[in-house]
């Protein structure tokens, strides 16, 4: 954003005064609170857990900027993924189970903390992983157990991307 005024002396133009400013910030402060007021005004909306999660995902995309989001609910000894927002084909991931114990999603919720793949090591993966474990494991990629009422309900995971590093912060 950029402002011009004119600098005058006796009622002459003498010269201009421009001022810039960096509204990247603002525009992405905007989007976030616009961004986080619809996922509230779901959530307040009449339930519809599929519907919750898919702009659950598509928001934390938006918000952080990151290439994919998967949410995994735990389902008896699995992770099932119920909802994928980002680049790529995301709605093929919904209904893919994670192996036990496979992947940063598995240690996140095995530390209940969040994890960033800047402090997991390459994992040994099986031959012929699945290609959706393999990029969930090769990319830089945050993990966040979710919690209700003290009970464990699954992970949420964003991947940024090879370029992007997730760090505590």
């Amino acid at each position: 954003e950029a402002t011009v005024s004119r600098v005058t002396k006796s009622e002459r133009i003498v010269g201009y005064v421009t001022v810039a400013r960096d509204i990247g910030d603002r525009r992405r402060g905007t989007r976030a609170t616009r961004a986080m007021a619809q996922v509230g005004r779901d959530l307040l909306a009449p339930l519809d857990i599929g519907l919750a999660a898919d702009r659950i995902v598509t928001a934390v995309v938006e918000v952080f900027q990151g290439r994919r989001a998967v949410l995994y609910e735990i389902d008896a000894a699995s992770l099932v993924c119920v909802a994928a927002a980002g680049a790529g084909d995301a709605r093929s991931w919904v209904g893919w189970r994670l192996p036990s114990g496979a992947g940063i999603a598995w240690r996140a919720l095995a530390e209940d903390r969040t994890v960033t793949s800047a402090e997991t090591p390459e994992s040994a993966l099986p031959v012929g992983a699945d290609p959706r474990l393999v990029e969930e494991e090769t990319e830089s990629t945050v993990a966040l157990p979710l919690r209700a009422r003290g009970q464990l309900l699954g992970v949420l995971v964003l991947g940024g991307g090879a370029h992007r590093v997730f760090g505590e912060a």
